[in-house]
């Protein structure tokens, strides 16, 4: 079963790398531009994981995860950040959910580190696509 990955991010270049980084895994990328198309996207075929940027135009990522962790029917779906934003109201709000923030100053080593704990989470019946 091939697991999917939501990658939520409004610059297209940083989609594109991450779609590159993962083509070689089983991992199926698919993106949304922000936070509210996210949420439509997941309503209708919620994927295995998400990688939300902080900074994005309608919904930030912290909203959207705060949406997502509120819906009984996407709470359990694993839930990361990669920002290149040093906020610390984002810092804060990772420290107090238990959500891993991965950072794009250092993309290619955050990214593999990414993939390695994707690896470790098993596929659910709710999450796995064949």
């Amino acid at each position: 079963m091939r697991k999917k990955l939501l990658v939520v991010d409004d610059d297209p270049l940083f989609i594109d790398f991450v779609k590159e980084v993962f083509a070689a895994e089983e991992i199926d990328v698919i993106s949304s531009p922000d936070g509210r198309a996210a949420l439509s996207l997941i309503k209708n075929a919620p994927p295995s994981f998400i990688l939300s940027d902080f900074e994005m135009p309608e919904m930030n990522g912290i909203k959207l995860h705060t949406a997502l962790s509120e819906d009984h029917a996407t709470r359990d779906i694993p839930f990361f950040f990669m920002t290149g934003s040093s906020d610390p109201d984002l810092t804060l709000y990772a420290e107090q959910r238990g959500v891993e923030v991965f950072y794009k100053t250092d993309i290619v080593r955050e990214l593999l580190r990414l993939l390695e704990k994707l690896k470790e989470i098993p596929p659910t019946s709710s999450t796995a696509f064949s």
